[in-house]
C-alpha cells in the first residue's frame, strides 16, 4: 500500500499544477459594488478609503488632484465642509451606464472631463430623494479592477 501512495501522490500533485488559476479579474468588484463602497466611505467620512477606491490622479468636478496624500487631504476638507449633507447618502439609488448609454440619456459629457478616456469608463448615476444626485466616473485599471476616477454633482 505504501508503494501505491508513493507512486500516486506525485502524479496527483503534477495534475494539480496543471489546473488553471482563476483569473485575477474574476475577483474584482463590479462597477455598482465599487460605487456602493465609495458612497459608504463618503457617508462614513473615510478619506483614506476614498483615496484607495479612487485613481491617482483623481478629478473632483473637473479639478484634477494628484498624489494619494493630496487626494486624501482634499476628501478630508470636502467632508468637513459638507458633513451635514453626507448623512443621506445611504438612500442613494445607483444606476450604471456604459459611455454610449450615458450620452444617450444625459447628452455629451462636459469639457471638464475631456482629459479622461470616457469611452472606456462606466458612469454611476446616483439619485437621492432629498438632494441632488452625484455622478461617479469609473475607470478599469491595468489590473482590470474598477476604480472611481472622478466625481461630480
Amino acid at each position: 500500500m505504501a508503494w501505491f501512495i508513493a507512486l500516486i501522490c506525485p502524479l496527483l500533485l503534477a495534475q494539480l499544477d496543471d489546473v488553471p488559476e482563476v483569473p485575477e479579474a474574476a475577483h474584482k468588484l463590479e462597477p455598482a459594488e465599487v460605487a456602493h463602497n465609495f458612497l459608504r466611505a463618503m457617508m462614513n467620512a473615510e478619506s483614506g478609503e476614498l483615496a484607495q477606491l479612487g485613481t491617482d490622479p483623481f478629478t473632483f468636478d473637473g479639478r484634477v488632484v494628484k498624489g494619494r496624500e493630496k487626494i486624501e487631504s482634499f476628501w478630508k476638507r470636502f467632508m468637513k465642509r459638507n458633513s451635514g449633507e453626507l448623512d443621506d447618502l445611504a438612500s442613494g439609488e445607483i444606476t450604471i451606464y456604459k459611455y454610449t448609454e450615458a450620452v444617450e440619456k444625459f447628452g455629451s459629457p462636459p469639457a471638464k472631463f475631456s482629459h479622461l478616456k470616457l469611452k472606456r469608463c462606466r458612469f454611476a448615476a446616483i439619485s437621492f430623494n432629498k438632494r441632488n444626485g452625484i455622478l461617479l466616473i469609473l475607470f478599469r485599471n491595468k489590473k482590470k479592477a474598477w476604480q472611481v476616477t472622478a466625481v461630480s454633482d
